[in-house]
């Protein structure tokens, strides 16, 4: 039976929402709420584990956790968070005792975290997986610029906003174009879209697909039905291991620290 899960971010760069106090949590979570038309969120996340105060990045981000694991059940079902790093999620759960519900993380061919999502999964942590398409991603400023190409998203990628230890000089090429997820996908008949959702998803990992076009969004659903095979396991992780990149990573940008101690850090 299908239905629909409700979640929200809280985002802690917004000078509007500093991590903080639970009067200011509770305030912003009320307003969300009020502004979706909803009654409560299946899944309340911290988007980032940084945060703006008075325009200083000094507001700890276990301020806002211990708040928001007091919101009423009513109104916040589930506490989860986003982008954080090994060493933040031992010190949340270590400081707090409440262990997130679900960590949404950008995952795809291009940046697999096999062993990060292994440990989420001895955690009881739940992994939800963004930027699903990697670097065929419209919406980020380093991605595809509009185009009239019919292809799904354009050939052209703008080099910035992004962090990569992968073993070639140049940027990877575009996750949708990449021939070796073209090969597997002429090969289970799917798109090379479909197997980097189905491949997410095999390892029990939630995806989160975006598109406001019927086309694309059918074809993701689809994805459900598209089975990968062992030699396709194969050559999948070995594209990640020579085109290790992150996308999304602002580090540099926000001057601060971010994804320490994860293998593309």
């Amino acid at each position: 039976m299908l239905g629909i899960y409700w979640y929200w971010k809280w985002n802690g760069m917004d000078g509007m929402n500093g991590h903080g106090d639970y009067e200011l949590v509770e305030a912003t979570l009320n307003k969300t709420l009020r502004d979706l038309g909803l009654e409560y969120l299946d899944l309340y996340l911290i988007h980032w584990p940084v945060a703006s105060s008075s325009g200083e990045n000094k507001v700890d981000y276990i301020k806002t956790w211990t708040s928001m694991s007091k919101l009423p059940k009513t109104k916040v079902r589930n506490i989860g968070i986003s982008n954080f790093s090994p060493k933040q999620l031992r010190h949340l759960i270590s400081a707090t005792g409440v262990k997130p519900a679900a960590h949404q993380m950008e995952l795809h061919p291009y940046l697999q975290q096999s062993s990060w999502v292994a440990a989420h999964r001895a955690l009881g942590i739940s992994v939800t997986a963004y930027s699903l398409l990697g670097n065929s991603n419209p919406d980020y400023r380093h991605s595809y610029p509009p185009s009239s190409s019919s292809s799904r998203f354009p050939s052209t990628l703008l080099r910035s906003f992004f962090s990569s230890k992968n073993k070639e000089s140049a940027p990877p090429p575009p996750l949708l174009h990449n021939n070796i997820l073209k090969e597997i996908a002429e090969r289970r008949n799917c798109t090379v879209a479909q197997v980097a959702l189905s491949w997410n998803i095999g390892r029990g990992v939630s995806v989160i697909p975006k598109s406001s076009h019927e086309r694309w969004i059918k074809e993701n659903y689809e994805s459900l039905e598209c089975e990968l095979g062992a030699l396709d396991l194969v050559q999948l992780e070995e594209v990640g291991a020579k085109y290790l990149t992150r996308f999304s990573n602002p580090s540099e940008k926000w001057g601060v620290e971010l994804f320490g101690g994860l293998d593309d850090a």
